[in-house]
């Protein structure tokens, strides 16, 4: 099945400045899985940027890439993603409109 892929910038912290846990993320994760169709490819930084001393260091937006089946889900992620984190914009572009997902029951 070809799909389409994005990239989204989703926030760490809500617009009121309180941080985002990564179960909310999860949530967020699930949702396009059962909505969309959509498959999230997490990264490292979902769970927190770290430096080399062992700190964690503040990033306001972290890249997680979704593979779409059309326009219309990537719409329609964008519009649940501003509402389920309380903010007035969020960033995506498109990466590829020529990704191949093969599933087992393919």
């Amino acid at each position: 099945m070809k799909r389409q892929l994005f990239e989204i910038l989703i926030p760490t912290r809500f617009n009121n400045g309180k941080l985002i846990e990564v179960e909310y993320h999860k949530k967020w994760d699930e949702w396009i899985c059962n909505r969309c169709g959509g498959l999230t490819i997490l990264r490292e930084t979902r769970n927190g940027i770290w430096s080399n001393d062992g700190k964690n260091q503040r990033e306001e937006m972290l890249p997680v890439r979704v593979a779409c089946n059309e326009i219309l889900d990537i719409e329609e992620i964008l519009h649940f993603t501003m509402m389920f984190y309380h903010q007035k914009s969020i960033m995506a572009y498109q990466i590829s409109d020529n990704v191949i997902i093969r599933n087992k029951s393919d």
